[in-house]
């Protein structure tokens, strides 16, 4: 089943929209009708996993600008959603393991 909600406002939550669909000739259109149907859905899916709204909204956020570049090829996925969701999970979890780490760096240093 092929569902493509159109609707310019991705903040708007579509509950229940499953299967989500875009051909590859649809080009930026396609993008466009992808972003709208999926993108409050996946905040809220990384929002979950994170705990932090703001941060999901980021990495998702950043997630879209990659699929820009790369459209035409994830577009024919089966689940072009999966792509984003996993490309802003690790977003997320870079994001963590770096700022770790510079807390780690700051700790061999010492006390002031």
């Amino acid at each position: 089943m092929t569902n493509v909600v159109r609707s310019g406002d991705p903040g708007r939550l579509f509950a229940g929209v499953r299967g989500v669909r875009v051909r590859a000739d649809d080009g930026e259109q396609g993008l466009r009708e992808f972003y709208a149907a999926s993108y409050g859905r996946l905040v809220g899916t990384v929002g979950a996993v994170c705990g932090d709204r703001h941060e999901a909204e980021e990495a998702v956020q950043d997630a879209f600008v990659r699929l820009m570049g790369c459209w035409d090829a994830v577009s024919r996925y089966d689940d072009p959603e999966a792509w984003v969701r996993k490309v802003a999970l690790r977003q997320v979890s870079n994001r963590r393991r770096k700022a770790l780490n510079g807390i780690r760096a700051a700790l061999r240093h010492g006390p002031e």
